[in-house]
């Protein structure tokens, strides 16, 4: 009888024990599966989140088309940006030129004219110095030699004109996109002999 009671106990304590072995073992795994749970939630969370920020994103972006819009019309009126430089006029398309020659006589030098925005009322002028600011600028008086209504892109203006000198004594004019006038000396560089170009 001892023996049975042995054999009962003992029995009775490894059921107890596997039952709490598999107690235990189901709390693990409701565990794991409410981690898991909460991982997915929240990186749906986190996707949503994600999917909301893109939202925000592609709202702005939406508008893009007024933002370009602006931006056309910012440029429309942004300074216009005249090049001066040695006309090759073997070069040049001659059906898109025109060439003028402002003096008779003396080392004539073919300078071309070309704009990136067409400007209005382009002249180019005869400088006559007169004196320096207190700054130390040059100021010159002026007087318009040739004229034109438009300086338009792709259309060029070969000038042939007399550099006389250290001191400028050609200039061009034009009023701007923005409505202002432009007015600048023309001069070359004691160093190569390259165009400078200066505002006044």
């Amino acid at each position: 009888m001892k023996n049975i009671s042995k054999i009962l106990i003992t029995s009775a304590v490894c059921v107890s024990f596997i039952l709490s072995a598999a107690g235990c073992s189901g709390k693990t795994e409701a565990t794991t599966e409410a981690s898991t749970s909460e991982t997915t939630t929240t990186a749906t969370t986190a996707a949503e989140s994600s999917s909301e920020s893109s939202k925000d994103t592609e709202g702005p972006a939406g508008k893009g088309a007024d933002n370009t819009d602006a931006s056309s019309a910012s440029s429309a009126s942004s300074p216009a940006k005249i090049t001066v430089e040695y006309a090759d006029e073997d070069k040049l398309d001659k059906d898109n030129t025109v060439s003028i020659s402002l003096v008779n006589e003396g080392q004539l030098t073919s300078v071309l004219f070309t704009t990136d925005t067409e400007v209005k009322d382009f002249k180019i002028l005869s400088l006559e110095f007169t004196n320096v600011d207190d700054n130390g600028n040059p100021q010159y008086k002026y007087e318009t030699v040739y004229s034109q209504p438009a300086l338009t892109p792709g259309s060029n203006l070969v000038a042939q004109i007399l550099f006389a000198g250290d001191i400028p004594n050609n200039g061009f004019a034009y009023t701007d996109t923005d409505g202002s006038l432009k007015i600048f000396a023309l001069g070359l560089s004691g160093e190569d002999g390259s165009i400078v170009v200066t505002e006044i």
